[in-house]
């Protein structure tokens, strides 16, 4: 009997020791995952605090917020090409072009301005009028110096003219220097282009529809 009871005591004290090794482990592998999920937690956090989000014609855009100078690249060729296409595609409707060039000069100066009646005086719009005429743009490559201030920007596109029958492929090239101005919805990139300079356009090629 007495053996007996030994016997059960020590197999009391090992389940006790086994039972302290397995309450040890537990709380070390719990430390273990709440040290990780901190980590994880802090580490989401500052992936996300270095993203901005702009908003452009209500969808939500985003940017990495990398480098300065890799960032205002983006910036300046998502400001040109935003220019650029309200600037240039045109539906052969007056008031759609005035509303649409009224937005894109929120985005210039009054050099783009002065482009714009310029055109107007060679009767460029009223000629697309008159034909029934679609412009429409396709920006292939900004180049852009943002390591010099004002910062520079080379834009290479080609132009599309619809006519009922045919379309007409035409290449031109643009330039300007970009300032840096204050944010706002109409100009969310917070830059302004100045000494907007276009290349006549140049006929590609002329195609049936």
């Amino acid at each position: 009997m007495e053996n007996d009871a030994i016997k059960f005591l020590a197999d009391i004290q090992s389940t006790q020791k086994g039972l302290k090794a397995t309450t040890f482990a537990a709380l070390g592998v719990s430390a273990v995952v709440c040290v990780l999920a901190v980590a994880m937690s802090i580490f989401f956090l500052r992936k996300t605090s270095g993203e901005v989000y702009v908003l452009d014609q209500g969808a939500a855009m985003e940017a990495s917020r990398m480098k300065n100078d890799v960032q205002k690249d983006l910036e300046v060729i998502n400001h040109i090409t935003r220019f650029h296409e309200l600037f240039f595609n045109i539906a052969p409707n007056v008031t759609t072009i005035n509303q649409n060039v009224s937005r894109a000069l929120e985005l210039a100066d009054e050099s783009a301005y002065k482009y714009f009646n310029d055109l107007k005086e060679e009767r460029y719009y009223s000629q697309l009028i008159n034909i029934n005429a679609t412009q429409q743009i396709v920006v292939d490559s900004v180049l852009v110096d943002v390591l010099n201030y004002p910062y520079r920007a080379a834009t290479f596109a080609s132009l599309y003219v619809l006519r009922e029958s045919t379309i007409t492929m035409y290449s031109f090239r643009t330039q300007c220097e970009l300032t840096n101005v204050q944010r706002s919805a109409k100009n969310p990139n917070g830059l302004m282009i100045h000494k907007f300079f276009a290349t006549k356009p140049e006929v590609i090629e002329t195609r049936d529809r």
